[in-house]
């Protein structure tokens, strides 16, 4: 049996699970992607209308882009990517309002891979939206000192000064402020009985496992009683879905949504 599924069995979590009400994803993309990335990867059909073969959401969606996001896939403007900080922040409040007023009887759950988890982090734990149902949130950001420290240990690297790799990341992407909001410390402001899943790979070469396995502790310690993480053995980043895990992700999750009566 899945180590998760065994997790999400046997640990007591005291949650009131409320009663089953309708529900809109908000989908929050990862860099060098825009909101179509969520037909390629997490929907039942596909955008031109196609099955997909793997699939974690068949509810109604609600999408927009980063300020950074260009039309061709794995591009951006480096100038705009702030990797879940203030202007990711603004972007994700406005199309959360935006949902609201277009879902008037619907509950929010918020859904980020990457970027757009790192995003939602921060964002709720500073506007603890209206109407939130829960988070889905695939390979986050922690800090960004976790972050540059694997990514040099990955380019072998690590010889090097940790300040130089902070350089780095200011010179090319030059809106991120590394003394800033991020989730490892933004995390003890989100609700502590608002449902999280989290899922991360431990293949992840962007972004290190070690990243969800911290915030999910953190989650823990800070009191939260509706968290749940699944950690997968297969999967690049932003491809767990399209490796041989994806039925283990699929079949978690699911088991998520019918814990806290969420039909998606």
């Amino acid at each position: 049996m899945n180590k998760f599924i065994l997790l999400f069995f046997f640990v007591t979590h005291y949650c009131v699970v409320a009663a089953e009400k309708s529900v809109v994803f908000l989908y929050a993309h990862g860099l060098g992607a825009t909101q179509d990335q969520v037909f390629r990867l997490y929907t039942k059909y596909a955008s031109d209308g196609s099955a997909n073969k793997q699939w974690l959401i068949n509810a109604p969606l609600a999408l927009f882009d980063f300020p950074d996001a260009l039309p061709v896939i794995d591009t951006y403007n480096p100038s705009l990517v702030n990797l879940g900080q203030q202007l990711d922040i603004d972007r994700l409040h406005e199309a959360y309002q935006q949902t609201l007023e277009k879902f008037p009887e619907s509950e929010i759950i918020l859904f980020g891979l990457s970027r757009g988890a790192t995003t939602i982090i921060n964002y709720v734990s500073l506007y603890k939206p209206d109407r939130l149902k829960a988070l889905v949130l695939e390979s986050p950001i922690d800090s960004y000192e976790n972050l540059i420290k694997h990514l040099m240990k990955r380019f072998h690297l690590s010889y090097l000064p940790y300040t130089v790799g902070c350089s780095v990341l200011k010179y090319r992407f030059p809106s991120i402020e590394l003394d800033g909001i991020q989730p490892i410390k933004s995390v003890k402001w989100v609700p502590r009985d608002l449902p999280i899943f989290l899922a991360h790979s431990k293949e992840d070469q962007v972004i290190p496992v070690t990243a969800s396995r911290n915030l999910y502790q953190a989650l823990i310690h800070n009191g939260n009683t509706c968290a749940y993480y699944c950690e997968l053995d297969h999967g690049a980043h932003g491809k767990i879905m399209r490796n041989v895990d994806a039925p283990v992700y699929k079949s978690a999750l699911h088991a998520f949504f019918k814990r806290f009566n969420i039909e998606a």
